[in-house]
């Protein structure tokens, strides 16, 4: 049974390919069940080394790619709040969102970078040095286990506000809104 939704990774086939990261169509990476798994072990430690505690919200900006699955199932994992936040809404929207979930840090790549407020704390997945993703990540593994899975908040899913401002949709560990 899983922890809680960050661990619900299938651990049947750990060689099995999983996604396939397409960014650069000349050269597609194949991503393994095990990669996935083992990069978003690394996020949940590396969040938890960085010293944010669980219940902290978490924002993910970014275009596709394998990162960041593992590190969506990484920031639940540490038992933290992912915020997928959209780089297609206005920049205001962004920083709404990024006020309204109260979020402390933000995975995000270029494109989603240029879109957050300055001085937003992120981890750059295009980036090197301390502030890239590679020089985030923790080996090891790291889980937050939960008594009662349906009070604690495993993500935070943004309306498109089509009627005013966006509106925060929680869903808790254990799969309820």
């Amino acid at each position: 049974m899983a922890r809680n939704l960050g661990d619900t990774i299938d651990r049947s086939d750990p060689q099995r390919v999983a996604m396939i990261d397409c960014r650069d169509w000349a050269h597609p990476v194949e991503r393994t069940y095990g990669d996935i798994d083992r990069e978003a072990h690394a996020v949940a430690a590396g969040l938890l080394a960085a010293g944010l505690l669980p219940g902290a919200a978490i924002g993910l900006c970014a275009e596709n790619r394998s990162e960041y699955i593992s590190a969506f199932f990484g920031i639940m994992r540490a038992g933290m709040v992912a915020v997928p936040i959209s780089q297609r809404f206005p920049t205001a929207t962004i920083e709404y969102i990024l006020n309204d979930s109260q979020v402390v840090l933000t995975f995000c790549d270029a494109v989603g970078r240029a879109q957050l407020p300055p001085g937003t704390p992120v981890v750059d997945y295009d980036a090197g040095g301390p502030s890239g993703f590679a020089a985030f990540l923790r080996p090891g593994s790291a889980y937050a286990a939960f008594d009662a899975p349906d009070d604690a908040y495993a993500m935070v899913l943004y309306t498109s506000g089509s009627t005013g401002l966006p509106k925060g949709v929680p869903l808790t560990h254990g799969g309820h809104l």
